[in-house]
C-alpha cells in the first residue's frame, strides 16, 4: 500500500507513467532526495531520464531499487484497487491498443531545461 493509502498497483511496464504524467523527479540518482537534486518531469511525452528499455511491456526503472524510492510520487502512484495484484488499468488499455495497431511509443529523450 502506497503512503496516500491506495493499493499500488502491479506495473505492467508500459512507460505511459514515465511518459505522460507530470512528476517531480531526481536529477542525479547518487544524491538522493535533496532539494536541490529535484525537478520537473513535464509528462509531455519525452521520457523520464530513468526509463530504461525501448519497448513497452518492457521498460524498467533505473532507480526503482534505490532506498529512497519509495519516498517518490512514482512509488506512491496508484488506483482504487481490490488487490495491489491487478494490473494498472492504464497499462493494460495501453498495451491493448499497442496490440491492435502494432504501433507503440514513439520515444522523445530527455532534455533538462
Amino acid at each position: 500500500m502506497g503512503k496516500t493509502g491506495r493499493l499500488n498497483v502491479k506495473c505492467i511496464r508500459c512507460g505511459y507513467c514515465c511518459k505522460y504524467l507530470w512528476v517531480i523527479i531526481v536529477k542525479d540518482p547518487d544524491k538522493g532526495i535533496v532539494d536541490d537534486n529535484l525537478m520537473s518531469h513535464k509528462g509531455d511525452g519525452v521520457s523520464c531520464p530513468h526509463l530504461r528499455g525501448n519497448k513497452a511491456g518492457e521498460y524498467s526503472c533505473g532507480i526503482h531499487d534505490r532506498n529512497w524510492y519509495d519516498e517518490t510520487p512514482c512509488y506512491d502512484y496508484g488506483q482504487i484497487e481490490a488487490s495491489p495484484e491487478c494490473h494498472c488499468r492504464t497499462g493494460d488499455f495501453m498495451m491493448e491498443q499497442f496490440r491492435k495497431t502494432g504501433k507503440t511509443w514513439e520515444i522523445k529523450k530527455f532534455k533538462e531545461v
